[in-house]
């Protein structure tokens, strides 16, 4: 259920942008617009279902977290009886009766040792009927335009003053998240209530300063109706890139669809103009006293509004990935708020397919100029969407390899990209007998990594000094599978041949001496662990179906005496595993590879085609890594 609620919102978002989009040309073009009615109705439609959708999987998670008893065992079923939702008339009247209490708690100004405890009832109240239409809006209708820009403003002074009244919303903000939950459902389903449509129609109009900012702390959560919250958006605050609200910001991240509208509508749908906002927002969001919540509402409205959450890499709707490249040249080169870095690496994970092809200087496309056209990539299975030049590449990468946690996203993207590769091309090697395929598929990885190098390299530059004045050196933990858990399912299944090959966790672990600079360490650990990516290239070969002369279980059977290099299941160790036994463990993994044809004369063996592919990648990577510093001058 939880997934058909998320595919319905996408599709609500997608039919929204397309309508306001035709809307605009018909007004242009001076052509009516009554043929779109019957959209609108479809739109009305899936606005009144998704709340009782939702309402219906919150109680059945519920369901699941109930205690496992039962009188007849403890494998029973419980049986669970759903509450339906008040009458419409009872809904209304206790809703209304709602807005009144708060109105006359509000106004009495003296002293009360249970004021903090009524408003909590209050909120309370409103939680337990946060997905009922009728409820929700005629809540808000009585309470009036006014009445709701302040109740956020109220509610909070009242029970969280330490907080300060305007500052951003924290995720365990429950408040402002009931106030979200309930204006969103009264929002998408409750226009019928009277009075609530004047409510609506003035959140869309244009309020003084102050109260664009309570405006925006309404809409801090809850799925709102997409042209709808993008008016909102617009008319409080968005326009000005240096005055934009946290609020704003987080509610338009929640709604990929209306952050494209709203963020196209300010810039008059102007690729030029989308571009010189979006780099003074970023100046705006990286400045010194700028909100950390601020920030990361900014990266995460920016990595929505590519598709980095709703789509996949490859597959990304045309709107999607327009913003995405105007996003990736317009930010790369410059300084992101720390807290929004990690989304800037979202949008390169979930745009690898772009970011390996901008990045491979095996084709002459790396001689163009970064454009939103078709391009033809001579990496089979590679499809990509836009053209990027390596140097805006490069410089985009910069915006997220200061620290490894930074960049797990881009990690998790690059490994999909690269199983997916591999297990398409491994299979025509196998048949053709002909590994250029996979020549040009690892040379790619290899230009990649070479930028991603180079980038990491400029970057723990500046760790370096800023840490040098505490003496300090920090171990550099390259490529760990920690963190990726569900980021991108099936990620959970893969094999991790990017981050393993390109970085190996168990090579930095090897060099431990008293004092090493982090960029010392992220070379050092590149360059000494050419075997270990010729036993994880190995590994992916085999699970694409190479079949080698000796499997590693074999091996071990033939040689019980020596290192292990398989486990007791017959499965290859990972590297890190035969590593830890020092030079011995590297010199039995050497002996597999040349039994398996390495030093032999047989170029189909598994071990020359892994020492091959080794040697594209490394040799890619060497050539990429020394030209990405002639970006920087």
């Amino acid at each position: 259920m939880d997934g058909f609620i998320t595919e319905m919102e996408h599709a609500r978002g997608v039919i929204s942008e397309h309508t306001a989009a035709i809307r605009q040309t018909f007004a242009t073009e001076g052509v009516p617009a009554t043929s779109l009615d019957p959209i609108a109705e479809i739109e009305h439609w899936i606005d009144t279902h998704l709340p009782d959708l939702r309402r219906r999987t919150k109680l059945a998670h519920e369901t699941t977290n109930l205690p496992n008893w039962s009188p007849t065992g403890p494998g029973a079923l419980i049986p669970y009886q759903e509450q339906p939702l008040l009458p419409a008339t009872e809904a209304r009247r206790q809703g209304t009766d709602l807005a009144t209490k708060y109105k006359e708690l509000k106004s009495n100004s003296w002293y009360s040792p249970s004021r903090d405890e009524d408003f909590r009832e209050i909120v309370n109240t409103l939680a337990a009927h946060v997905n009922d239409p009728e409820y929700t809006a005629a809540f808000f209708a009585a309470l009036g335009t006014k009445g709701t820009r302040e109740l956020p403003i109220v509610l909070r002074k009242n029970l969280a003053p330490g907080d300060g009244a305007l500052a951003p919303a924290r995720p365990d903000d429950d408040v402002l998240r009931t106030v979200g939950l309930a204006l969103a459902t009264a929002v998408s389903a409750g226009s019928g209530i009277p009075g609530f449509s004047q409510v609506k129609d003035g959140l869309r109009k244009t309020a003084p300063e102050p109260e664009q900012v309570a405006t925006s702390l309404l809409l801090s959560a809850g799925k709102f109706p997409t042209e709808w919250l993008a008016q909102v958006a617009v008319a409080n605050g968005l326009r000005n890139p240096r005055k934009v609200t946290p609020g704003v910001l987080n509610a338009l991240a929640n709604n990929p669809a209306a952050a494209r509208l709203a963020l196209n509508s300010v810039t008059d749908n102007d690729p030029v103009k989308l571009k010189k906002y979006l780099q003074a927002l970023t100046h705006h969001t990286s400045a010194l006293g700028a909100w950390p919540a601020e920030v990361n509402a900014f990266g995460r409205m920016l990595a929505a509004a590519s598709g980095a959450y709703d789509e996949r890499d490859g597959k990304h709707s045309r709107e999607a990935a327009t913003f995405a490249f105007t996003v990736i040249t317009a930010l790369g080169g410059m300084e992101v708020g720390e807290p929004a870095r990690i989304n800037m690496a979202e949008i390169a994970g979930a745009y690898a397919t772009e970011i390996m092809e901008g990045a491979n200087l095996g084709d002459t496309n790396h001689l163009l100029d970064s454009a939103f056209s078709d391009v033809t990539s001579r990496i089979p299975g590679l499809d990509p969407q836009f053209r990027l030049s390596p140097k805006d590449t490069y410089r985009f990468l910069k915006t997220f390899t200061d620290s490894t946690n930074h960049q797990v996203p881009f990690q998790a993207g690059m490994e999909i990209l690269t199983t997916r590769l591999i297990g398409e091309a491994a299979p025509v090697a196998i048949k053709s007998s002909k590994l250029t395929v996979l020549d040009d598929t690892f040379a790619a990885l290899g230009n990649v990594r070479g930028l991603q190098l180079a980038a990491q390299e400029v970057q723990g530059q500046k760790q370096d000094n800023a840490d040098e004045a505490f003496d300090k050196v920090t171990s550099f933990l390259i490529g760990t599978g920690i963190g990726f858990t569900g980021l991108v399912p099936p990620f959970e299944t893969m094999p991790l041949v990017w981050t393993t090959f390109s970085t190996l966790e168990a090579g930095a672990d090897t060099f431990k001496p008293e004092k090493e600079t982090e960029t010392d360490k992220i070379r050092k650990a590149d360059d000494e662990l050419t075997l270990g990516r010729r036993y994880i290239i190995a590994q992916s070969l085999m699970a694409a179906g190479f079949t080698p002369k000796i499997w590693p279980s074999e091996y071990q059977a033939d040689h019980p005496a020596s290192i292990r290099i398989a486990d007791t299941n017959g499965l290859p160790l990972p590297f890190a595993a035969i590593a830890k036994k020092g030079e011995p463990g590297l010199d039995e993994l050497d002996r597999w590879f040349m039994e398996n044809g390495l030093g032999g004369t047989d170029d189909l063996s598994l071990g020359k085609v892994s020492e091959r592919l080794a040697d594209h990648y490394n040799g890619q990577k060497a050539v990429s890594t020394p030209r990405a510093r002639f970006y920087d001058n």
